[in-house]
């Protein structure tokens, strides 16, 4: 479910600052940002908004909302349109609020895990639980029916066994298999089975990558031998995927079992007492 929070001021230059932060807020190497805005057809430029923002009666709740959808059911991919979603949530919502004076937005996809769209809407009046919530429910179903179309376009892959879930059957074309971290261990705490994240990589720009690869960890990995979706889980010292059977052998697992730097890496099964 797409997440929304309103605030609202009736001061014009609070809103202009929000304008101000909204577009250069620090990204995640702490450069100073230069989003675009937009508004309800076109981009805008700051000398717009403020222009807009002045226009305004005087008295006008300007509304700051921030779209966020949700990162596993509807923006697991980081592929959905946020700026053609906001105009129609928004667009669909000044039916019920026919007092909305314009917006302007600025999608925000550079800076945290979870990518999300700052919006400054006037209004002549507050607005209601109810009208934000019904704000919610639209952003959302649109979401979900974009999410929807999104996966039909998806690319099956062959080899699945059919009991896998069908969100595990396909991968986005937009999406492809990054490098794989480990998650964080407690050192306290014995685990019988490692769980591992994989980074998936945006192929439509280097930008996106470098963005993507920065924090979207998903919580399935992809298997280095069948390219599938699965759970790598470790038994006996080294990581087998739940899906082809795969194993690898780690560090801790060939140190015990003894490998020879001698003719040809023989195997020896010294420490590990009769056979």
């Amino acid at each position: 479910m797409a997440v929304v929070k309103a605030s609202y001021t009736r001061n014009p230059r609070a809103i202009k600052a929000s304008v101000r932060y909204y577009t250069h807020r620090p990204t995640i190497t702490g450069s100073r940002g230069k989003r675009e805005l937009f508004g309800e057809k076109d981009v805008l430029t700051k000398a717009e908004v403020y222009q807009w923002v002045n226009r305004q009666r005087p008295g006008t709740y300007f509304y700051r909302f921030v779209l966020s959808h949700d990162p596993k059911r509807e923006d697991a991919g980081r592929d959905l349109p946020l700026e053609s979603l906001t105009r129609q949530a928004l667009g669909q919502f000044s039916k019920r609020r026919r007092d909305l004076a314009g917006f302007a937005a600025v999608c925000h996809t550079d800076h945290s895990a979870v990518r999300h769209v700052h919006v400054i809407a006037a209004f002549s009046r507050k607005l209601s639980v109810a009208e934000l919530t019904a704000l919610r429910a639209v952003a959302t179903a649109q979401a979900v029916a974009k999410r929807q179309e999104l996966d039909k376009t998806f690319l099956k892959i062959p080899g699945i066994p059919p009991s896998l879930p069908a969100s595990h059957s396909v991968l986005s074309k937009q999406i492809r298999p990054g490098f794989q971290i480990p998650s964080r261990v407690n050192a306290h705490t014995r685990q019988s089975a490692a769980s591992f994240g994989v980074i998936y990589r945006s192929s439509t720009s280097t930008a996106s990558s470098s963005i993507a690869a920065s924090y979207a960890t998903l919580p399935k990995p992809v298997c280095r031998q069948c390219n599938l979706p699965a759970k790598l889980v470790r038994r006996d010292g080294d990581l087998r995927c739940t899906v082809c059977g795969y194993v690898w052998q780690t560090q801790s697992s060939k140190r015990r079992m003894g490998y020879s730097q001698q003719e040809g890496m023989e195997l020896s099964m010294k420490g590990w007492g009769s056979v």
